[in-house]
C-alpha cells in the first residue's frame, strides 16, 4: 500500500454502507417532496425543493464524514490517520469512501456529487483546485445550479455547497451582474486563501 496515494471509490452496488446511506438519502428527499416532475420544473417552488434536499445531502454527509469542522480547527481534524486505517482494512490505495469516518473537502465533494447524481441528476458538479504544493493540494469542492434561479438579465446562477464548516449553506458564485459571496473564494481556496494555510 502507498500511503502517499489515494484513489477514492463510491458504488453502492458492491459497499453495503454506502448503499444504507443512499437509501436513507432517498427516503428523506421524498420526505421533502422530490419527485420527478419537482426535478423536471423550473420554479420558485420545486428550486426550494431540490435546495432543501442539496442541504440534507449536506448534513448526511457531514454526520458520517466527521460533522462539521470549524475553518479555524481544520488542521486539527485527523484526517489523515483515518485515511490510512481506510488503506489499511482493504489493503489497497483505493479509498471506499463509505469506509471513512473522518473525510475533508475533497472526500465529501466526490460523495455529494456521487449522491447527487443518483438523486438531483445534472444539478451538481464537482471542481478541483489548481494548486499543485502546499497546505490545499487536493482541494475539491462542488457548484450546483436550480435551473431557472437566473440574474436580472436571465443568467444562469451557480453556488458552491459547503459540505465542510458552514454544512449545507450555500455561497452564490456570482454572474456577470451580481458579484460572488465573499465566502466563496475562502472555501475554495481561491485568490490570498490559495496561499494560507488552513
Amino acid at each position: 500500500v502507498n500511503t502517499n496515494r489515494e484513489v477514492l471509490l463510491a458504488d453502492a452496488t458492491r459497499d453495503p454502507k454506502l448503499k444504507a446511506l443512499v437509501d436513507a438519502l432517498k427516503t428523506d428527499v421524498q420526505a421533502i417532496g422530490l419527485t420527478q416532475a419537482v426535478l423536471d420544473r423550473r420554479d420558485t417552488a420545486s428550486t426550494e425543493i431540490k435546495r432543501a434536499c442539496m442541504q440534507k445531502i449536506a448534513q448526511r454527509l457531514s454526520e458520517v464524514m466527521g460533522g462539521s469542522v470549524p475553518y479555524e480547527a481544520f488542521q486539527d481534524f485527523g484526517y489523515s490517520t483515518e485515511v490510512q486505517r481506510c488503506k489499511a482494512l482493504r489493503q489497497s490505495n483505493v479509498v471506499w469512501v463509505a469506509d471513512l469516518k473522518r473525510g475533508v473537502c475533497r472526500h465529501r465533494a466526490f460523495l455529494f456529487k456521487y449522491l447527487c447524481d443518483i438523486l438531483l441528476p445534472y444539478l451538481c458538479r464537482l471542481e478541483r483546485a489548481k494548486i499543485e504544493r502546499g497546505a490545499h493540494v487536493g482541494h475539491a469542492w462542488n457548484c450546483v445550479k436550480f435551473y431557472g434561479d437566473v440574474d436580472q438579465e436571465g443568467q444562469q446562477k451557480t453556488y458552491t455547497v459547503d459540505l465542510m464548516h458552514d454544512v449545507g449553506r450555500l455561497y452564490d458564485n456570482g454572474t456577470d451582474l451580481l458579484p460572488p459571496d465573499e465566502e466563496v473564494a475562502r472555501y475554495q481556496r481561491k485568490d490570498v486563501y490559495q496561499f494560507i494555510s488552513l
